[in-house]
């Protein structure tokens, strides 16, 4: 018989699942296990995108800002500890809700609306940065990515045009499992 995988495989395992089916995932309220799939979402998220050489050098660590979430931060934190997304270490960052300083390469906006969320983007210096809220309509209004709380289940939609505004490449992969939006459409 088998050795069962070192607990790192299992998570690692319990994150390709996340993205590998359409409903991907139960949850409930905003709890630890809602938090730990934003988290995944978001991890996944930065696997499955390509950043311009200009945005993302080589071997310089990728940075993951979350602002407004701190349960979701603290679970991020914990999912990419000792862990790297194509040679790059991941690093998070945890931002206040006003003005955002300096650079992050995936900007998580939890428990904001939409129109708060894109402003709060807007503040960033680079412009290739994949922006994720869980706000109603975030996508549909310019960000790139926005998670989907529907009949307990977390789903996603990516805005596709955005993406390229922003320079950063979406994996096939990740395009089939999304909703695919456009700015304005509802």
């Amino acid at each position: 018989m088998a050795a069962p995988f070192p607990a790192r495989w299992n998570r690692a395992l319990l994150l390709a699942a996340v993205l590998a089916s359409p409903g991907v995932a139960d949850v409930q309220a905003q709890t630890a296990a809602e938090a730990d799939v934003k988290a995944a979402f978001l991890f996944n998220f930065a696997r499955f995108v390509t950043w311009p050489a200009d945005d993302l050098h080589a071997g310089s660590p990728l940075l993951v800002c979350v602002a407004g979430d701190p349960a979701v931060a603290q679970a991020l934190e914990t999912l990419v500890k000792d862990r790297a997304i194509d040679g790059h270490s991941v690093s998070v960052r945890r931002l206040g809700t006003e003005v955002l300083d300096g650079t992050c390469h995936v900007l998580y906006m939890g428990g904001l609306d939409a129109v708060r969320s894109l402003r709060l983007a807007q503040t960033l210096s680079s412009g290739a940065v994949l922006t994720v809220s869980d706000a109603d309509h975030f996508a549909d209004r310019g960000g790139v990515a926005q998670l989907i709380r529907e009949n307990g289940r977390m789903t996603f939609a990516l805005n596709v045009d955005s993406a390229q505004e922003k320079r950063l490449q979406v994996s096939a992969k990740l395009l089939g499992l999304a909703r695919l939006v456009k700015t304005g459409q509802r």
